[in-house]
């Protein structure tokens, strides 16, 4: 796949990435005519409520993505299963999974270890599946180039509901992290 990506980024009148890192490594070894646009949070899909924080048990952990994306929540599998034995809280997965995917076998292996409460993603439910969210988590497989350079639009969607974010160290999460510290 990637091998056919990059001879058609080649050939493209115009590569439009969701980063800057992208944008950068595409500008410098595959294309010139490169344009950057980065997700906005939209106010068709999200309404700006804000989660307001109660003192409750069991606090609910967010994971909200595409089903492609699932197995990067592997990389926290180790983490969340030492915090769970002091803290016993509750994952809601938001996302799609389709029977016999690498997204299943992620939800089988987090669901035998941990409180795992499966949401299959619908536009109509975002705002309460997110406002029934304490913290939200943005793992990230950085062992692969196209997630390192991932956009930050992530981290803005569960800031914009007030969440608490847990996220990997990537430029761009880094980078908004930064302006808005």
């Amino acid at each position: 796949p990637f091998i056919l990506l990059h001879f058609l980024i080649k050939r493209a009148d115009l590569v439009i990435t969701g980063s800057e890192i992208q944008a950068e490594f595409y500008e410098r070894n595959y294309n010139k005519k490169i344009f950057n646009i980065v997700d906005p949070v939209n106010k068709v899909e999200f309404s700006g409520k804000k989660k307001i924080h109660f003192e409750k048990k069991p606090i609910k952990i967010l994971w909200e993505g595409t089903e492609d994306s699932v197995p990067q929540l592997n990389s926290f599998i180790i983490p969340l299963t030492e915090l769970f034995k002091k803290y016993n809280f509750e994952i809601i997965l938001f996302t799609d999974i389709t029977p016999n995917s690498k997204a299943e076998k992620t939800f089988n292996l987090l669901n035998s270890k941990l409180k795992v409460n499966h949401i299959p993603w619908e536009k109509n439910k975002i705002d309460e599946v997110m406002l029934s969210a304490d913290i939200a988590i943005a793992p990230i497989d950085i062992s692969n180039y196209v997630n390192y350079a991932k956009p930050f639009n992530k981290l803005l969607v569960y800031w914009a509901y007030g969440l608490p974010t847990v996220f990997s160290d990537i430029p761009s999460y880094r980078g908004i992290y930064n302006q808005v510290k």
